[in-house]
């Protein structure tokens, strides 16, 4: 006679548990993969999104917009140069601040500045282009911005 039994047997719950402790093992590479990823996108969508504001800025105000990068390329802020001849432009009034997504940095080739027409220009106000680049630990990216402010990323 046969002895119906309910339940697992401690073989079974070793085999399921293994069989998870497995699973789990190699999703959690790959999930810190995907977040590293939607950190570095984050980053650049939000650098674009904020150097055509800071594009709008200069043009509605008729001023120059300077985007500063501060202290180790994880913080940076837009300002307005009210002093429309000030050598080296600087700027006077921020207007907003930002910080990017953890344990991404950001530097600059140049300042980056919008004249009041809304091209980026240098220190000498002669149109330029400037390249931005973006790190996030061996991840390493480049973003273009052309003289009309847009940014043409490479990674």
């Amino acid at each position: 006679m046969r002895s119906s039994s309910k339940g697992f047997s401690v073989i079974d719950l070793l085999v399921a548990s293994t069989t998870m402790l497995v699973l789990i093992a190699t999703a959690v590479p790959t999930l810190t993969d995907l977040l590293a990823s939607f950190e570095r996108n984050a980053a650049i969508e939000q650098v674009t999104f904020d150097l055509q504001r800071a594009r709008q800025e200069a043009i509605a105000q008729g001023t120059k917009a300077i985007l500063t990068i501060h202290g180790d390329g994880t913080n940076y802020s837009v300002g307005t140069d009210l002093l429309p001849y000030s050598a080296p432009p600087n700027a006077d009034v921020t207007i907003f601040s930002n910080s990017l997504p953890s344990r991404v940095t950001m530097n600059s080739s140049q300042t980056v500045i919008f004249d009041s027409r809304g091209f980026l220009i240098d220190d000498n106000s002669q149109s330029t282009t400037t390249v931005l680049s973006f790190q996030h630990g061996d991840w390493y990216c480049m973003g273009t911005i052309a003289a009309i402010g847009t940014m043409n990323v490479d990674c």
